[in-house]
C-alpha cells in the first residue's frame, strides 16, 4: 500500500490572517514540535513501508527533504499550484494530495505516529478514514450558516443538514482502493471553494478556518460518499468519536499501535515532551540535525 503525506507550507509557516483556528506550526505550540512531529511521523512510516511519498511545494521540499533529510521514497511539488489560495484554507493541500494517485493509497497526517503496520483489512477497503464522528456539536450550527449564507452549496449538504446528527469522517488517515473517487471529491471541494471565494474573503472575520475545513473536507467527504453510494469504512469502526487516549503516546497499545495528536492534544506539554523524547531516543541523528537547524534559524 502506498503511504502519502502532504505539506502545504503556506498555512503551516504563516498561518491565515483574519480567521480563528489557523494551522500555524501545524497547531503545535512551537515550531520545533511541528518539525519533530514531521520527522517522527515520517520515520515511523518508513520503518514499516517502503513507499512513502511526500506531496508538497518548493519550500516544503527544501525544508523536509534538503535540510531535514527525511527519508521519503519520493517527493512531488504539486502543491505549488495552491499559492493563490488563502492560507486559512489549509486543508486544500490534503485535498490535492488525495487526488493525484492511480493506485490504492493511504494519506497519513503529520501528527500521526504508528508503532506497527496498518492491518491488511485497511489496505483492502474501498474508502477508509480514521473514524466516524457524530459528536462535533458545532457542526450543525455552522452547516446551517453555510447553507443559508454561502453563494453556492452542494445539493447533498441538505442530507447532512436534515439528519439528526451532522456526520463526518475524521481524516487523520484517508484513502482506499477507489482512488478514482478522490478526483470527484477534489473537484467538488474546489468548486465549493471557488464559487464561494468572494463570500469567504469578505467575511473572514466571521469564519473559523477549522470549522470551514471540517465542512469542506470531513462533512463533504462523508456526504459525497453517501450520495455516490460508495462503501465507507474506518480504521476504528463502531466509534462515534475518536478513540479514548488517541492523542497520547501511552495510548498506542490500546489503539492498534496508532497515535494521533489531534486538536487539543498538541497543547499538552506532556505530549510535546514525549514527542521530543521519542524522536531523540529513537532517531538521535534526525533530532540533533533538526535542533541545529532551528538554532541556526535555517528552518
Amino acid at each position: 500500500m502506498k503511504i502519502v503525506q502532504s505539506f502545504w507550507t503556506k498555512p503551516f509557516l504563516s498561518g491565515g490572517k483574519g480567521m480563528a483556528g489557523t494551522r500555524l506550526n501545524g497547531g503545535w505550540p512551537e515550531k520545533k514540535f511541528n518539525y519533530f512531529s514531521w520527522a517522527l511521523s515520517c520515520l515511523q512510516l518508513r520503518k514499516y513501508y517502503d513507499n512513502v511519498q511526500l506531496v508538497t511545494d518548493d519550500l516544503g521540499k527544501e525544508l523536509l527533504i534538503e535540510k531535514m533529510q527525511l527519508p521519503y521514497s519520493s517527493v512531488t511539488t504539486d502543491l505549488n499550484q495552491l499559492d493563490k489560495y488563502n492560507a486559512n484554507l489549509w486543508a486544500l493541500g490534503k485535498i490535492c494530495a488525495y487526488a493525484r494517485h492511480n493506485e490504492p493509497f493511504l494519506h497519513v497526517d503529520s501528527d500521526i505516529f504508528i508503532w506497527r503496520p496498518f492491518s491488511d483489512r485497511v489496505a483492502s477497503l474501498n474508502l477508509v478514514a480514521q473514524n466516524l464522528e457524530s459528536k462535533i456539536y458545532k457542526n450543525k450550527d455552522f452547516l446551517t450558516y453555510v447553507v443559508n449564507s454561502f453563494e453556492s452549496v452542494p445539493p447533498y449538504f441538505s442530507y447532512a443538514l436534515d439528519s439528526p446528527e451532522t456526520l463526518c469522517i475524521n481524516a487523520g488517515i484517508l484513502g482506499g482502493v477507489n482512488h478514482a473517487f478522490f478526483d470527484k471529491f477534489k473537484n467538488e471541494v474546489f468548486r465549493f471553494i471557488d464559487l464561494n471565494h468572494d463570500f469567504i474573503e469578505n467575511n473572514i472575520s466571521k469564519l473559523n478556518s477549522e470549522e470551514l475545513a471540517i465542512l469542506y473536507e470531513q462533512i463533504l467527504f462523508h456526504a459525497l460518499a453517501l450520495h455516490s453510494n460508495q462503501k465507507l469504512d474506518y480504521l476504528f469502526p463502531g466509534i462515534a468519536e475518536y478513540p479514548i487516549n488517541i492523542g497520547v503516546f501511552y495510548g498506542a497499545r490500546f489503539n492498534e499501535g496508532y497515535v494521533h495528536c489531534l486538536g487539543s492534544f498538541k497543547s499538552n506539554r506532556v505530549t510535546c515532551h514525549l514527542l521530543e523524547t521519542r524522536l531523540k531516543e529513537i532517531y538521535p541523528t534526525y533530532y540533533h540535525r533538526i535542533t541545529k537547524l532551528l538554532v541556526k534559524c535555517e528552518i
